[in-house]
């Protein structure tokens, strides 16, 4: 099971002398899926109020509308969000998602309850 694979790592982990060994899925998944969820609420209201309409917008008025940050991009994978900041597209830039992966969102929490 996933929770032996865990227990046989941890193991192997601290016999090499580590003093803590943070399983990131548990910890910063919640929290950044909060985050990615609030940041698509916020750029989908955003896009709603096209022209200064509430409402659902049709795919062809958000295609028309040039400061769109619809779709979301969330990139997990640091080579796509390096990819898409080096040689990206303005569009692709304006859809790229501000939340940290998984593994930056722990960075954050384990650096915040540390201090």
């Amino acid at each position: 099971t996933i929770q032996d694979a865990f227990g046989r790592i941890l193991h192997i982990l601290k016999s090499y002398g580590a003093e803590d060994v943070i399983p990131t899925q548990t910890l910063a998944q919640p929290a950044a899926l909060l985050q990615a969820a609030d940041e698509f609420v916020d750029r989908y209201r955003a896009a709603a109020t096209f022209n200064g309409t509430e409402g659902m917008m049709t795919g062809q008025q958000q295609l028309q509308q040039s400061n769109s940050s619809l779709p979301v991009l969330c990139g997990e994978c640091p080579g796509w969000v390096n990819f898409v900041t080096r040689k990206g597209s303005e569009r692709l830039l304006r859809c790229l998602s501000k939340v940290n992966s998984i593994m930056g969102v722990a960075g954050e929490i384990i650096a915040r309850d540390s201090i």
